[in-house]
């Protein structure tokens, strides 16, 4: 006990030095102290510039009140600027140097007394991949509210190239950044990048990559050799700090990496750049906005904002440009890969006119954002017309697809090498996932490469084919090597999206958003996993193994040969036990067999069905021409409420029952939906 007192003892005293001196301690803190250094020193932000409000998050930098934060966070026309404490404290604030190159402000607290500020020092060196970090902040008002400072953990992630938008700016400035895979969420722009000594050494960004969808910081170093105000405070502008992969935790890092290489893929259509405006570019182009009534000022921002949320929703789901994962199996060129990055599956809408995606332009109404989008549009499959791959010497060779295997979503390719290349030898390196272990999905990137890590959440899935882990799968990162502390081959992460991605029209989150929307294009519903869910799905290592011989020889399961169904599942009821079609594909087996959308399907083979992953499953494992008997039940009529034996069809009706039988009378009842079961012939192509 006097161990554990002294030591708080002598932590407080520590934490009190620290927080009012703003010096590095340069040792490695628990995560308990590092929030407790930090959250004292994050403050929340709100700035308002004409009728305009911004918020965000800050970090006080000198006793005196120096905060650093975003451009994001605070314009530079801002008239009024208020900061406030984890302690319910708040002051105003000034610009002290506003940087758009560098997306980074100072601002100074002002106050009438010689107050002390907690504060943390700033860092100029990059820790290694896959060291501790941690981002605090604003979010979602949680500082203003009274529910204090958000504090999350995670790792760094990656470190590349982004371009950062730059107010005021002609372009994008294109900057490193450091990634993370610790919680980043709405106002926490401009918190801090924490590392386990309690420093700064980013400021979070509000952009990310698309092919990654994680949260991204710039780098302290860079703000300090970018802003006027550390020229006057340092001698000289730090160096760059190099990633060590030694310090990662994970063994045989070096030998992973070097069988990484990124796989370039061309498309018949390129990826869709999906543009929206800016708030304060859009506010521009309304006729007489200052003398608006403030609920058409209300309502012209309710619509903007939720038309940009559905645009955010639709980006994440199109596959975006850049190269993806593969990891080298033999010294003559063969790879692996997930099958989602090379397969023929995704759906494009076009102009029919044209040819080409439409021009999409919000005008001020999000209904009719949607319905533009679906007007004359054709429906075609975006092929893979041509590979690249991006060896670790450089240079750049062609490769092509030699087969799929369907169940495992599993790709086999070979590049055209003239020299022998570093490889993974799953033979000797693979090995059996355990639950809770440690694990990390490695991705390539063009200057380095990024680890997630994460636990083995599920030890096997899907029929022994997958195991699952709970570290971020995206674009990036899929078809890449998931290993163990002991650099042991786990598997391969498998495919961040499903079904595949869509691209040229705006998908609503429902079809109750307008009236006007085609049943050609489906809603966000349709997607049943997405990036970085923490749901991510790993391809057993002993499969891949097993499935590879037949694979090299040609016998795998050609993009021309999978099997095809043609259902859609309903997203109409997401909490129904119920398989139910949501859509049936003109000309599929399907619909020449009979079936019809809000058909619901009880066995296959006298098998009982209870999802569409088990539906999927048993004909992926089936060959063309086989025939696979569907018993379903095919509705009659709406679903309704018996209570006591009383049909209750509407809202009336129910009030109703209620009204008469409000003398505490029991009240039993269920769910009824009549119809016909049947069953139909299915004959696989």
């Amino acid at each position: 006990m006097r161990t554990s007192k002294t030591y708080n003892f002598f932590f407080t005293v520590l934490a009190i030095v620290i927080l009012h001196s703003c010096f590095s301690i340069a040792i490695a803190l628990t995560p308990e102290a590092v929030a407790d250094l930090a959250k004292p020193a994050t403050v929340g932000i709100y700035a308002a510039a004409d009728d305009d409000k911004y918020y965000g998050t800050g970090v006080v930098i000198t006793p005196e009140g120096i905060i650093l934060t975003s451009t994001t966070v605070v314009p530079q026309n801002a008239d009024t600027i208020t900061v406030y404490f984890e302690d319910h404290t708040s002051y105003s604030a000034e610009i002290v140097e506003y940087t758009p190159e560098v997306q980074s402000v100072l601002l100074r607290i002002v106050s009438q007394h010689n107050s002390k500020f907690p504060c943390l020092p700033l860092s100029s060196e990059i820790p290694p991949l896959a060291s501790p970090v941690y981002t605090l902040g604003n979010a979602n008002n949680s500082i203003k509210l009274g529910d204090g400072v958000t504090f999350s953990s995670g790792v760094i992630s990656g470190e590349y190239t982004l371009n950062i938008a730059a107010p005021s700016a002609s372009r994008p400035e294109i900057l490193n950044v450091i990634e993370t895979d610790a919680a980043v969420n709405d106002g926490q722009d401009g918190g801090g990048l924490i590392n386990s000594s309690a420093e700064v050494i980013g400021i979070i960004s509000k952009d990310f990559s698309q092919q990654r969808w994680q949260g991204t910081a710039i780098p302290t170093q860079t703000i300090i050799s970018r802003m006027q105000y550390f020229y006057k405070q340092t001698t000289g502008i730090p160096t760059k700090a190099k990633f060590s992969a030694a310090a990662t935790g994970f063994k045989n890092l070096d030998q992973i990496t070097s069988a990484l290489v990124n796989i370039n893929i061309d498309r018949t259509y390129p990826p869709e750049k999906l543009n929206f405006p800016d708030w304060e570019t859009y506010k521009e182009t309304i006729a007489d906005w200052t003398n608006l009534s403030d609920n058409e000022k209300r309502r012209i921002i309710v619509d903007f904002f939720s038309a940009e949320s559905l645009v955010a929703a639709n980006k994440m789901l199109r596959r975006p440009a850049g190269a993806v994962t593969g990891l080298m199996v033999s010294p003559d060129g063969y790879l692996i890969t997930s099958a989602f990055n090379v397969e023929s599956a995704d759906t494009v809408f076009v102009d029919k006119s044209t040819g080409r995606y439409k021009e999409l332009t919000y005008n001020g109404s999000m209904e009719k954002f949607i319905a533009d989008s679906q007007i004359n549009l054709e429906k075609v499959n975006n092929r893979v017309t041509a590979i690249q791959i991006s060896l670790t010497d450089g240079s750049e060779v062609p490769a092509n697809i030699i087969g799929f295997s369907t169940p495992l979503g599993l790709a086999l390719l070979k590049a055209d090498v003239t020299a022998p290349q570093p490889f993974i030898d799953l033979d000797k390196t693979a090995a059996q996932p355990v639950l809770a272990e440690e694990i990390a999905i490695i991705g390539s990137n063009s200057s380095s490469y990024t680890i997630n890590t994460g636990i083995v959440s599920a030890s096997t899935r899907n029929d022994g084919n997958y195991f699952q882990v709970d570290a971020l799968l995206n674009y990036g990162n899929s078809g890449g090597p998931i290993v163990n502390t002991d650099g042991k081959f786990l598997g391969l992460a498998a495919r961040p999206l499903t079904p595949a991605p869509i691209s040229g029209s705006i998908l609503p989150f429902s079809n109750d958003k307008t009236k006007t929307v085609t049943s050609i294009v489906p809603t966000l519903k349709i997607f049943s996993s997405t990036p970085n869910s923490g749901i991510s799905m790993g391809i057993m290592a002993d499969k891949i193994i097993t499935a590879l011989p037949e694979l090299k020889n040609g016998n795998g399961i050609n993009e021309s040969d999978k099997i095809q169904l043609g259902l859609l599942a309903s997203g109409n009821d997401p909490y129904s036990s119920d398989v139910t079609v949501g859509r049936v594909l003109p000309d599929s087996p399907a619909a020449k067999a009979g079936f019809k959308t809000g058909d619901i399907i009880r066995k296959m083979d006298g098998v009982g069905v209870r999802s569409w992953s088990e539906v999927n499953s048993y004909i992926t494992e089936k060959h063309p021409g086989t025939v696979v008997i569907f018993n379903i039940t095919r509705p009659l009529e709406k679903p309704f409420i018996l209570l006591n034996n009383k049909r209750i069809s509407n809202a009336a009706e129910l009030a109703d029952f209620i009204k008469n039988n409000s003398d505490g009378t029991a009240v039993s009842g269920h769910i009824s939906s009549p119809g016909i079961d049947q069953k139909l012939y299915v004959t696989l192509n």
